[in-house]
């Protein structure tokens, strides 16, 4: 969010934070402008203008996931018909992490959208062959890019229909409208267009192109190139990951949907098959369940195929089978989705922030744990509950502060490790092991030490004070962790 509450100052800099596009985040800040010299300028409301972008770029957010829904039921008519494509919209509008993630500030479901945009505007381009539709097409895939780069991945989409309608045409209308001379220029006029966007919106690339080269291979080197494994192990996490992020019907259905024949073009459904085979690809082993966010209206569209094609069978049973897998994915889907919502609603880290500001007095000082002297706690903010620094003096947890925050998510892998036998003398971890953690920065031995005392000898000079703890029942991405408040004994 802070290339938001930076624009326009961040604009012409190198301070963005490079792991995502800045295209959404720019165009929020243009529209927000305004209201940020009424805030900041005017009256000075430097907090309250934080909220008001948090709001504005959730809402933002959640209005782009729709506008997806609707341009997949649009790709969806284009490639089967409007049976199919009522229930990709159904199914994607209960598609767990999809569904869920909309209200977050991340840019998953902005690029989902952009993905199924420049997927209808690509069909849509085939169909006309007009110069304007292949501009809109170009500053379509300019944002996409712009957003999430792996996502440049869609550039073949274009040329290989191209391709297909020049060279094997379903009609005499494939060829009678244009030459290849004439569709060379379209496609090099629509990159022309693409690139122009991305530059508008990544100036920071170019004012340090060896800084944004280094900071993609560094994160190559902490996170892909560490999680290596052998092709089995690949499609394992493809499975398994698929289904956290979406459950197991809708992936399964879309399995078997794929090979089913539809009533239109079964070019627009290659096409979304090949990007699909093209994005697993490009992962590997390194696909995190949000990453299937981007493609999940894609699945859901085969998915929708597979039950629809058991609805269009003359034997009953048949049907009969198409009517329960729909309420099968659509149920479990709901299923998945209100547990959610409902462990948002009673988040750990908000009840514990309430706490805090209800019972520790002003002048308090709080220490919040981490797993690494390097990354603190600031790294995944998200995972800890807010805390009003103004009011309270935040010190190092190792620092015996009066007050000590704890996270599931980090004292659970230290126990792991402390009975796990690895350690050697004196809390030492060995650099093999190295790889388990967050950018490859272990525990250091005294945070073992403070860890150990704590939780596992209680030879520490701390009492539980309370613990937020919630039961989690489905695989929610940033799950409410469970939070430990002790206090210091005097």
């Amino acid at each position: 969010m802070n290339s938001i509450l930076s624009f326009p100052e961040i604009y012409w800099t190198t301070k963005t934070w490079l792991v995502y596009g800045t295209s959404i985040q720019y165009i929020l800040g243009t529209m927000l402008f305004p209201l940020k010299l009424f805030f900041l300028k005017s009256l000075n409301l430097d907090f309250e203008y934080y909220i008001f972008v948090s709001i504005f770029s959730r809402f933002a957010s959640i209005i782009l996931g729709t506008g997806c829904i609707y341009l997949t039921y649009l790709i969806a008519k284009k490639s089967y018909d409007e049976k199919v494509a009522l229930l990709s919209a159904a199914f994607l509008s209960v598609a767990f992490y999809h569904t869920l993630n909309s209200a977050l500030i991340t840019l998953d479901v902005s690029s989902s959208f952009l993905l199924m945009l420049n997927f209808f505007l690509c069909f849509r381009a085939m169909e006309t062959n007009r110069l304007l539709d292949y501009i809109l097409l170009g500053i379509a895939s300019g944002l996409l890019v712009g957003t999430k780069i792996v996502l440049g991945i869609f550039f073949c989409i274009p040329f290989i229909l191209n391709y297909l309608k020049f060279f094997y045409p379903l009609s005499n209308t494939d060829t009678g409208q244009f030459s290849l001379l004439n569709q060379t220029k379209l496609l090099i006029f629509y990159l022309l267009i693409a690139i122009i966007v991305f530059i508008a919106f990544h100036p920071h690339i170019f004012l340090d192109f060896d800084k944004y080269i280094s900071f993609y291979l560094s994160d190559k080197h902490n996170f892909m190139d560490r999680t290596r494994t052998s092709i089995n192990g690949i499609l394992f996490i493809w499975g398994k990951n698929t289904i956290k992020s979406m459950g197991p019907f809708l992936p399964v259905f879309a399995f078997f949907g794929v090979f089913l024949k539809g009533k239109k073009s079964s070019r627009n459904r290659l096409m979304l098959l090949l990007f699909l085979g093209l994005y697993y690809g490009f992962f590997r082993w390194f696909l995190d369940p949000r990453y299937i966010i981007a493609i999940s209206p894609i699945i859901c569209i085969f998915a929708a195929g597979f039950c629809i094609w058991f609805l269009n069978q003359k034997k009953l049973f048949l049907r009969y089978i198409g009517i329960a897998t729909i309420i099968i994915a659509m149920s479990y889907s709901l299923y998945w989705c209100i547990s959610g919502i409902s462990l948002r609603l009673n988040d750990t880290r908000l009840s514990a922030a309430k706490f805090i500001m209800q019972h520790i007095p002003k002048g308090t000082t709080i220490g919040i744990s981490g797993v690494s002297e390097k990354y603190d706690w600031r790294t995944h903010s998200w995972d800890y509950p807010k805390i009003d620094f103004r009011r309270y003096r935040g010190v190092n947890f190792l620092n015996e502060p009066e007050l000590l925050i704890l996270n599931s998510n980090d004292f659970e892998k230290v126990i792991n490790t402390l009975n796990s036998g690895k350690l050697r003398k004196n809390y030492v971890l060995p650099e093999t092991h190295y790889k388990d953690w967050y950018k490859y920065s272990a525990p250091s031995p005294r945070i073992f030490r403070f860890y150990d005392d704590l939780l596992v000898k209680n030879k520490s000079s701390y009492v539980l004070l309370k613990t937020f703890q919630q039961k989690v029942n489905v695989p929610l991405e940033f799950a409410p962790p469970e939070i430990r408040i002790y206090q210091k004994m005097l």
